[in-house]
Protein backbone atom coordinates (compact mmCIF):
# COMPACT_ATOMS: atom_id res chain seq x y z
CA UNK A 1 0.00 0.00 0.00
CA UNK A 2 2.88 2.34 0.79
CA UNK A 3 4.31 2.16 -2.75
CA UNK A 4 0.89 2.59 -4.29
CA UNK A 5 0.36 5.79 -2.31
CA UNK A 6 3.89 6.95 -3.03
CA UNK A 7 3.44 6.52 -6.78
CA UNK A 8 0.24 8.54 -6.64
CA UNK A 9 2.02 11.32 -4.76
CA UNK A 10 4.81 11.33 -7.35
CA UNK A 11 2.26 11.57 -10.14
CA UNK A 12 0.54 14.50 -8.45
CA UNK A 13 3.85 16.19 -7.81
CA UNK A 14 5.43 15.73 -11.26
CA UNK A 15 2.35 15.37 -13.46
CA UNK A 16 2.76 14.44 -17.09
CA UNK A 17 6.35 15.69 -17.29
CA UNK A 18 7.62 12.26 -16.38
CA UNK A 19 5.18 10.04 -18.27
CA UNK A 20 7.99 7.72 -19.37
CA UNK A 21 9.17 7.34 -15.77
CA UNK A 22 5.67 6.44 -14.59
CA UNK A 23 5.19 3.98 -17.42
CA UNK A 24 8.46 2.24 -16.53
CA UNK A 25 7.63 2.09 -12.81
CA UNK A 26 4.15 0.72 -13.55
CA UNK A 27 5.65 -1.93 -15.85
CA UNK A 28 8.19 -2.91 -13.19
CA UNK A 29 5.43 -3.15 -10.57
CA UNK A 30 3.34 -5.38 -12.84
CA UNK A 31 6.32 -7.67 -13.49
CA UNK A 32 7.15 -7.84 -9.78
CA UNK A 33 3.56 -8.73 -8.87
CA UNK A 34 3.20 -11.36 -11.61
CA UNK A 35 2.83 -14.89 -10.23
CA UNK A 36 4.72 -17.27 -12.49
CA UNK A 37 4.43 -20.42 -10.36
CA UNK A 38 2.82 -21.69 -7.18
CA UNK A 39 3.40 -24.67 -4.95
CA UNK A 40 0.28 -26.86 -4.73
CA UNK A 41 -0.88 -29.01 -1.79
CA UNK A 42 1.29 -31.93 -3.01
CA UNK A 43 4.37 -29.67 -2.94
CA UNK A 44 4.58 -29.64 -6.77
CA UNK A 45 5.36 -26.46 -8.71
CA UNK A 46 2.52 -25.40 -11.00
CA UNK A 47 3.48 -23.05 -13.82
CA UNK A 48 0.52 -23.00 -16.21
CA UNK A 49 -1.93 -20.11 -15.77
CA UNK A 50 -4.84 -22.59 -15.72
CA UNK A 51 -3.13 -24.70 -13.05
CA UNK A 52 -2.34 -21.65 -10.93
CA UNK A 53 -5.95 -20.51 -11.06
CA UNK A 54 -7.08 -23.98 -9.96
CA UNK A 55 -5.05 -23.89 -6.73
CA UNK A 56 -7.38 -23.20 -3.81
CA UNK A 57 -4.76 -22.65 -1.13
CA UNK A 58 -6.46 -19.69 0.48
CA UNK A 59 -9.82 -21.46 0.60
CA UNK A 60 -8.39 -24.12 2.91
CA UNK A 61 -6.69 -21.51 5.09
CA UNK A 62 -9.93 -19.54 5.35
CA UNK A 63 -11.93 -22.64 6.32
CA UNK A 64 -9.44 -23.49 9.07
CA UNK A 65 -9.60 -19.90 10.33
CA UNK A 66 -13.41 -19.87 10.38
CA UNK A 67 -13.54 -23.18 12.25
CA UNK A 68 -11.05 -21.84 14.79
CA UNK A 69 -13.10 -18.66 15.31
CA UNK A 70 -16.32 -20.67 15.74
CA UNK A 71 -14.72 -23.03 18.26
CA UNK A 72 -13.22 -20.13 20.20
CA UNK A 73 -16.58 -18.37 20.28
CA UNK A 74 -18.32 -21.54 21.48
CA UNK A 75 -15.75 -21.95 24.26
CA UNK A 76 -16.35 -18.33 25.26
CA UNK A 77 -20.11 -18.83 25.33
CA UNK A 78 -19.75 -22.03 27.36
CA UNK A 79 -17.60 -20.12 29.85
CA UNK A 80 -20.42 -17.60 30.35
CA UNK A 81 -22.95 -20.30 31.27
Amino acid sequence: MYWHQRSRLNYLRFGGRHARFFHITATQRRQRNLILRLNNEREEWVTSPRGISDIHHFNSIFIVLVVHVILTFQMYLNGLN
